[in-house]
């Protein structure tokens, strides 16, 4: 990370569809709720990066555990170009199916995404937000709930290729959660042909 800026480059064939995600993961444990933010300022293969496709996605994501079958709530941008936009996803029970809970196609690079969790005794809830300028989010575009109290959450950056053969890079900045504007003080190594499908823990400072 560089001025606020969170470069994340990433692997995996998939997340939020079917019942294991693969992905690249940077998180932390977050205990009670949360409302984190972010830009997406890109998400491409610049650099010499490659295998890229039109569902090569960057975002926000929540989960249980790194199990790849967790419960979790994601949303994420795709490459410009695509058609795909803004998409938001959840699996309400481990070793579930994701299901697909929100959606804007008109969404293009640079956006922000918003991610908040609620909860009572007996569910965890989440919001999606979508926004131009940060700002002005609007009504919450996804989400949904999971009927368990989770607590802690691993919350991070996520990115994919989808084809699990080539390195998406995503790129972040704006990051605040909770009100508070972060900088990360541990970030993730490229991942390399052999494990492409990792979740990193960080670690914040305001």
């Amino acid at each position: 990370m560089s001025g606020g800026t969170l470069t994340l480059h990433s692997g995996g064939n998939d997340t939020g569809n079917g019942t294991a995600d693969s992905c690249s993961l940077l998180w932390i444990s977050t205990a009670g709720d949360f409302d984190i933010s972010a830009r997406v300022v890109s998400v491409n293969a610049g650099g010499g990066d490659s295998g890229d496709t039109n569902y090569s996605q960057g975002g926000l994501m929540a989960r249980e555990t790194v199990n790849s079958d967790s419960r979790m709530e994601c949303v994420g941008i795709s490459l410009p170009g695509s058609g795909n936009g803004f998409r938001s996803r959840l699996r309400k029970t481990t070793t579930g199916t994701a299901v697909s809970n929100g959606s804007d196609a008109s969404v293009t690079l640079p956006y922000y995404v918003r991610m908040v969790k609620t909860h009572d005794a007996t569910h965890s809830y989440f919001d999606v937000y979508r926004s131009s300028d940060g700002i002005s989010w609007g009504a919450s575009i996804g989400g949904d709930n999971i009927p368990a109290l989770i607590d802690p959450m691993l919350v991070g950056f996520w990115g994919m290729t989808l084809t699990n053969t080539g390195i998406t890079t995503v790129v972040f900045d704006n990051i605040f959660i909770n009100g508070a504007q972060l900088t990360v003080s541990a970030a993730a190594p490229d991942p390399v042909p052999s494990a492409r499908r990792r979740l990193y823990q960080w670690a914040w400072k305001p």
